[in-house]
């Protein structure tokens, strides 16, 4: 096995740079004043056996032994985590893993940018998933793809099911939220406390929503 050129291994850096990243996630900041306290923010970043893949094929190909890269390619027949590593590059737009493509893209929302993933063939660049929140449901999703499951596929669906029950939550949530804080500026006390228990209740079943979606990833095998 030729040394890796200079650029191939800046590429394997950047693919772990990435991998690490935490998507842009709505922070859900709890209606002040508040009477309960404030739940700790979703974290939505890659797990930390994929990242950690991805850094011993850096450290193969830095190394160019080929000893070393081959008895990584022996382990990935038998490690689906370390294959789907070894399947993924970086692309303009996001990563490619196998047959297909996660592209990031960021969006203006309530006066902000939030960061969404779109599922591309990676071939003939169609686009099978547009504008998920959720970054662990587009690696889901490509995950299922690459096992050869059909885009209709009630696997699949469950995913796209849970993302939009996390979307339509977190859209109900910041809306609840201004309208409690807006009792709260008119005293409005009855009111305000429906809004409060509101908030709370969309709050939850997104985040409920999101970590479901996070267990069907991490068990994808």
């Amino acid at each position: 096995m030729s040394a890796p050129s200079p650029k191939e291994i800046d590429s394997m850096k950047n693919l772990i740079m990435l991998m690490n990243e935490s998507s842009d996630m709505v922070d859900y900041v709890e209606p002040s004043p508040a009477p309960r306290a404030a739940m700790a923010p979703v974290s939505t970043g890659p797990s930390s056996p994929d990242a950690g893949d991805m850094k011993r094929i850096l450290e193969a190909f830095m190394g160019a032994n080929e000893d070393a890269y081959g008895s990584l390619r022996e382990e990935a027949e038998t490690s689906p985590r370390l294959r789907e590593a070894m399947q993924t590059r970086r692309t303009d737009h996001g990563v490619q893993i196998g047959g297909w493509e996660v592209r990031a893209k960021l969006n203006e929302s309530a006066g902000r940018e939030v960061k969404t993933y779109d599922v591309l063939n990676a071939n003939s660049k169609e686009r099978l998933f547009d504008g998920l929140v959720i970054l662990e449901a587009a690696h889901a999703i490509v995950r299922y793809l690459n096992k050869g499951l059909a885009t209709d596929h009630n696997k699949i669906t469950e995913i796209a099911d849970l993302e939009e029950v996390y979307r339509r939550n977190r859209q109900d949530a910041a809306i609840f939220k201004k309208r409690y804080n807006r009792c709260v500026e008119l005293k409005e006390t009855a009111a305000g406390e429906v809004f409060e228990a509101r908030y709370q209740k969309s709050r939850a079943q997104a985040i409920i929503a999101n970590d479901q979606i996070k267990t069907i990833l991490d068990n994808i095998r």
